[in-house]
């Protein structure tokens, strides 16, 4: 039998099976810790190029079809989990975490804070989540340095912070235990709220995530972005004199938005991913820079990493 038939064939079984396990409970398998492995495709396809006997080609064509029917359901479930039989209880959860929509019966929510300081003069922000959607809004409330409101996360996740002098150091990791809920049409959800008057050093891990990260509001120092298989907007500002931007990206979307105030300079280092540098020019050796870049006082560095993605930086005027 061709390998491509074992692949496609296997594929559509793995498919049924894990979708069926997954709608009657049957598993506890958390399908979206699995996406970290995509890069075993890239292996298992370039064996398989090699001159190597038939059954093993079916067999790396079967584990091909394997992980990627994992990728596919850790992408597309999320986990719910049940809380309260009582909607009275449930809309008071959702008024105290400051959502303004709530309207399924069967989504916990969470608040997490960290009080401000006034001595703090900067704060790092280390921030791990998968499997839903992730906002980022300003606080009003000065008293604060994070909030973060969850919904649809089960046990919602963990926060905790270290003062070192004037240095604020905050981590956050969204939890990602429970069961799928059948019929529930609601996304994981978690809104984080920063403080603006620190200087921003930040750290993000997403995976199977749709992240909106306008930063505009933020006197950001640099960023460091991990991502996998995410769909992330970023609008970065010009509060800072020099912005440093890393990205990492493996199976994602990534799309960049930096003021035109500003001058940017792009490097890049990518294999099959797609890009557009909306109004940059190549100078060379994998490295773009905008018409103003050496007579800006105020300047953006975005590096970018990438494996099969598609990478999009454009320019707006505020």
């Amino acid at each position: 039998m061709k390998p491509s038939a074992i692949f496609w064939g296997a594929l559509l079984v793995f498919l049924g099976l894990f979708f069926l396990l997954n709608n009657f409970g049957i598993t506890n398998i958390v399908f979206a810790d699995i996406i970290d492995y995509w890069p075993l495709i890239l292996i298992f396809w370039g064996v398989s190029l090699l001159k190597v006997p038939v059954y093993v080609k079916g067999i790396l064509a079967g584990l091909s079809a394997l992980l990627i029917s994992l990728i596919i359901i850790g992408s597309i479930t999320t986990p719910y989990r049940f809380i309260s039989d009582n909607i009275d209880d449930i809309e008071a959860l959702a008024e105290a975490a400051e959502f303004d929509e709530f309207d399924c019966d069967d989504i916990a929510s969470s608040s997490f804070s960290i009080n401000y300081e006034e001595n703090v003069k900067t704060a790092e922000l280390d921030f791990t989540g998968a499997a839903g959607e992730i906002y980022f809004d300003t606080l009003s409330d000065n008293t604060r340095l994070v909030v973060v409101n969850t919904r649809g996360f089960t046990n919602g996740g963990k926060i905790s912070s270290e003062i070192d002098n004037d240095v604020a150091e905050v981590k956050f990791r969204l939890s990602q235990g429970g069961h799928f809920i059948k019929h529930a049409h609601h996304d994981n959800e978690a809104i984080v709220k920063l403080n603006p008057d620190p200087d921003w050093h930040m750290k993000m891990k997403v995976g199977a995530a749709n992240a909106v990260c306008d930063l505009t509001p933020f006197k950001l120092h640099s960023l460091k972005l991990n991502a996998k298989a995410a769909d992330i907007n970023l609008k970065i500002g010009d509060k800072q004199e020099f912005s440093e931007i890393q990205i990492d990206a493996g199976v994602s979307n990534i799309e960049i938005e930096v003021p035109e105030e500003a001058g940017c300079e792009i490097t890049y280092k990518t294999g099959l991913s797609s890009r557009d540098f909306y109004g940059f020019k190549s100078v060379g050796n994998n490295r773009y820079i905008s018409e103003n870049y050496d007579d800006s006082k105020k300047k953006i560095s975005i590096r970018i990493k990438g494996g099969v993605s598609n990478f999009e930086v454009s320019r707006y005027s505020k």
